[in-house]
């Protein structure tokens, strides 16, 4: 007995799983489709590069100073942050946890990060590893030396 036409279409029209390419598409068309999906969401920022955001009590500001590659995409990417206080003075030899995250699919990155200390209050974060297209947030728990952990999420558009 075969099934008609009609029931076969709502199926071909469903992902295949958390945000990977269908069958038969290429990772080119996958990236499109997501890059314009989450390039107009406000949780991304926009540009990414001297974007600026300050932690929910105002006590810490990170500012993304370089990324690498230029636009975050899947797999390993690096990035490097300034920290500062309120008064924008950089925070040098403060602790940071990263947590790579996708708020829409509840999942995180496969793989840890780690902040290195860099002069005059900058740090390396790597490698953060987007394991898919799409709107991802990197939560940082960021705390001073002697002082109390502040957190601040930046929100990226990841393309294919």
């Amino acid at each position: 007995m075969s099934m008609p036409r009609w029931m076969l279409v709502p199926f071909l029209a469903l992902p295949l799983g958390c945000g990977s390419p269908s069958a038969g598409t290429d990772d080119t068309s996958t990236a499109v489709e997501v890059e314009v999906g989450c390039s107009t969401d406000p949780r991304g920022l926009s540009p990414l590069v001297g974007a600026s955001v300050a932690s929910l009590d105002g006590t810490v500001r990170v500012t993304v100073e370089s990324v690498d590659p230029s636009v975050p995409v899947r797999g390993n990417n690096f990035w490097v942050v300034q920290v500062a206080d309120a008064a924008g003075t950089p925070l040098e030899g403060a602790t940071i946890s990263i947590q790579p995250f996708m708020p829409d699919h509840g999942h995180g990155s496969p793989s840890p990060a780690s902040a290195e200390s860099l002069a005059g209050g900058r740090y390396k974060l790597s490698p953060l590893n987007f394991s898919m297209p799409g709107l991802w947030e990197v939560r940082l728990g960021i705390t001073p030396a002697g002082g109390a952990k502040a957190t601040v999420t930046l929100g990226a558009c990841v393309i294919g």
